[in-house]
């Protein structure tokens, strides 16, 4: 081998690549391009997405109890969101409660401040009478804010108030939507008879078991499709006189009696947990209705003159061990590294394909070999430059990667509900992952950009034109990413099995590395088995060039 001559070919086809517009692209703009747009605008459209207003409906709400009141006129009191009005303003609720009682939870605050004025009983006395008819109380209702009908009252948050749907924008108007709710709600009604004759079929005879598990069957499929149809993200249906059972449940509980009280009949939330709208919503919903119930069983105990502390006997500490920075890489380090796998292999695909099916067909290979220069030295020439497109690729994918990181605080801080901005904020330091960590991926890629680079240069020599070759190319994105997604799933650890696997042992190792957990053994054994496989992909491309029956293929 000639250094001098490896040096000449490996500058020639360096000036022949820098004129070629896609190699250019693949190796700068696409890495500098991705990791932006994956790190931070997919992000970016994750919170965007969780920050719409969703459309939930609340059946029967004048049978919720007032005291703890769960809503006020306009929506879900803000106090039971742990988010408070960051939550409560990306729900739209709608009621079929008339406004009278929108209009008493609304006024109670002012009658409790101003009970001896004459005008708050002249004003109370107006509302009741609005109450009686259609045209007063809609009337009462826009002189106080709310977008109610005349014959259904509706409530909505403030957000979402000044943009009412209409037909025609092509989406449901408020009547539709409590309409489609009613109608979900009877057809749940059905299915909840339907359960409780099903328990007393399977007790007569296995076909009337039979017959009523089908029928339950036809029931549910019509509830998912009405669900999807109604237009609604989450369904609260509560029991008709629910105010009444939870305050003979209270009453009960003042009375020294051995006798068991009856149950109060549950509230039913409908949802969809595989859309992703449903998912949001209800998550907000759930969350609201934890406080209420906690807020409504505090008044419980304290009515039955029990002690605070008895409501949650057995107390639980949570100690977490794991530092901000910690998360914030973790989430980062699940990401990135089958990125990186792939980014290696994109950064060889359009030289070597260039460097051998391209020069066959520009015909510039046969005046390459007619040169003084032994075989060796040329293929090691054309391989040292898809080795460093390859390795320029990485790098700046991982300068990338570093940059992203660091800005995604930035950019993502006032966001909210992301976890790598979130980690970061409790982090002394806004950089979220280790720099150590990014040299260390950078050094464990080097022989998997070899094995890339040889390999793909093999199959350019073997191919007759640039169409075949990227044909022959192409499914190699497919293999390579399986074994790199393996390494990213959960439960999939490092051990010495997994450590010779190619491709998956450096998805692996790089995770951990991007962690903050450096295991030198486990390192040494992937960077050793890495090369071992990159030396035999070179050895056999070294092999194929010196087969003219390879390069001449007709």
């Amino acid at each position: 081998m000639n250094r001098n001559n490896v040096r000449l070919i490996f500058l020639r086809e360096v000036r022949d690549q820098l004129r070629d517009r896609r190699t250019l692209f693949m190796i700068t703009i696409l890495p500098v391009l991705l990791y932006p747009m994956l790190g931070l605008g997919v992000v970016q459209i994750m919170l965007t997405f969780s920050e719409q207003p969703r459309t939930v409906v609340i059946l029967n709400a004048e049978d919720l109890p007032q005291t703890p009141a769960l809503l006020l006129s306009d929506g879900i009191q803000t106090d039971w969101f742990s988010g408070g009005k960051a939550d409560s303003g990306r729900l739209r609720i709608l009621t079929d409660a008339k406004s009278t009682s929108a209009s008493e939870a609304r006024s109670a605050p002012q009658q409790r401040s101003a009970a001896d004025g004459d005008s708050d009983t002249e004003s109370s006395q107006a509302e009741s009478s609005a109450a009686e008819s259609p045209t007063a109380e809609s009337s009462t209702a826009d002189a106080a804010g709310a977008d109610s009908s005349k014959n259904t009252g509706t409530t909505e948050s403030a957000d979402s108030h000044a943009a009412k749907p209409s037909r025609r924008s092509g989406r449901l108007t408020d009547e539709e939507l409590l309409a489609n709710a009613r109608g979900l709600a009877d057809t749940i009604q059905k299915h909840l008879t339907a359960s409780s004759s099903s328990e007393n079929a399977d007790n007569s005879t296995p076909s009337a078991g039979s017959a009523v598990r089908h029928q339950l069957g036809q029931i549910q499929d019509r509830i998912s499709d009405q669900f999807i149809e109604s237009g609604l993200q989450v369904l609260v249906i509560v029991p008709p006189g629910y105010a009444e059972s939870i305050e003979s449940l209270q009453t009960a509980a003042t009375v020294d009696t051995n006798e068991p009280s009856a149950e109060s009949p549950p509230l039913i939330v409908v949802r969809n947990s595989a859309d992703d709208k449903s998912a949001v919503a209800f998550a907000r919903v759930q969350d609201a209705l934890n406080h209420w119930q906690d807020a409504l069983r505090a008044e419980t105990f304290a009515r039955a003159k029990l002690r605070p502390e008895l409501q949650n006997p057995a107390r639980l500490q949570w100690v977490e061990t794991a530092r901000g920075e910690e998360v914030a890489a973790n989430v980062w380090s699940k990401l990135f590294p089958a990125m990186i796998v792939i980014m290696t292999l994109t950064g060889a695909f359009y030289p070597a394909i260039d460097l051998g099916a391209g020069e066959k067909e520009r015909g510039t290979m046969e005046t390459l070999l007619c040169s003084p220069v032994n075989r060796i030295n040329i293929v090691l020439g054309k391989f040292l430059l898809v080795l460093t497109a390859s390795a320029a690729t990485v790098a700046l994918a991982i300068a990338m990667m570093g940059l992203s990181a660091f800005l995604a605080p930035i950019v993502l801080g006032g966001g909210g509900g992301a976890a790598a901005a979130a980690a970061a904020a409790k982090s002394a330091t806004p950089m979220l992952i280790d720099p150590l960590g990014l040299v260390g991926v950078f050094a464990m890629v080097i022989p998997v950009a070899v094995l890339f680079a040889a390999v793909e240069l093999t199959v350019a020599l073997f191919a007759k034109s640039f169409k075949e070759a990227q044909s022959y190319v192409s499914p190699m994105m497919i293999l390579v990413f399986l074994p790199a997604m393996m390494g990213m799933l959960p439960g999939v650890e490092l051990s010495v099995k997994t450590a010779l696997i190619p491709i998956m042992n450096i998805s692996l190792v790089c995770k951990e590395m991007l962690s903050g957990v450096w295991n030198w053994s486990y390192i040494a054994l992937i960077f050793g088995s890495s090369a071992f496989y990159a030396a035999i992909a070179l050895a056999v491309c070294v092999r194929m060039f010196k087969r003219e029956d390879v390069i001449f293929r007709a």
